[in-house]
């Protein structure tokens, strides 16, 4: 404390000196505790990511003119690397169910999500059921009460013009089961 008039002395003699010196220690710490975070939330996110698997997404998905992702044909080509155990393509179609405000996706899957996505919350019955199903949807608990629908209503997820060939405002799916939740996921339906 005996230094404190000194260091105060000191601080009025340059003020604009002080101040910015201030500012740049405040930065300084800012960007120190930032870039912690950052760390923090990287080791986070590796941690709990899945290593044994990987997504491949096209670059630039709507550059071409029929707004195709990946060509399906890649699938076999990924399928003969060393150490791929299973490929199975996905498509995610976004909409809305009843109203805007109801925002709704569909993950459209083939027979190889079996394998590729195993721990998905899914019987073998209600795999079969789905893919002997075209229009079938499998939907989560909590999707099924948000949207409130149950088992064997009509889901018509509406989406943006153009999205069907035909040119039809919506995709009329038929709801097959409720089942367990999962983060993050939409209903599922053959591709």
């Amino acid at each position: 404390m005996k230094y404190l008039p000194l260091v105060w002395a000191a601080l009025w003699r340059k003020p604009a000196e002080a101040v910015l010196i201030w500012l740049a220690v405040t930065a300084s710490f800012t960007l120190f505790g930032l870039m912690i975070g950052l760390h923090a939330t990287y080791d986070q996110l590796i941690e709990n990511s899945r290593m044994d698997r990987l997504d491949v997404n096209a670059r630039f998905p709507g550059a071409s003119a029929t707004g195709v992702l990946l060509p399906v044909a890649i699938r076999d080509r990924i399928a003969r690397i060393d150490g791929v155990s299973a490929v199975a393509p996905y498509y995610e179609l976004r909409g809305y169910y009843q109203e805007p405000s109801k925002g709704a996706r569909i993950i459209a899957v083939d027979e190889n999500m079996r394998s590729a996505w195993s721990e998905l919350p899914l019987t073998p019955a209600q795999w079969d059921q789905l893919f002997a199903t075209r229009s079938g949807v499998l939907v989560s608990r909590a999707q099924a009460a948000r949207l409130g629908l149950e088992q064997g209503d009509t889901f018509p997820l509406i989406t943006p013009p153009g999205t069907r060939a035909d040119g039809a405002p919506s995709w009329e799916l038929r709801v097959l089961g409720i089942v367990p939740d999962r983060p993050a996921d939409g209903p599922i339906y053959p591709g």
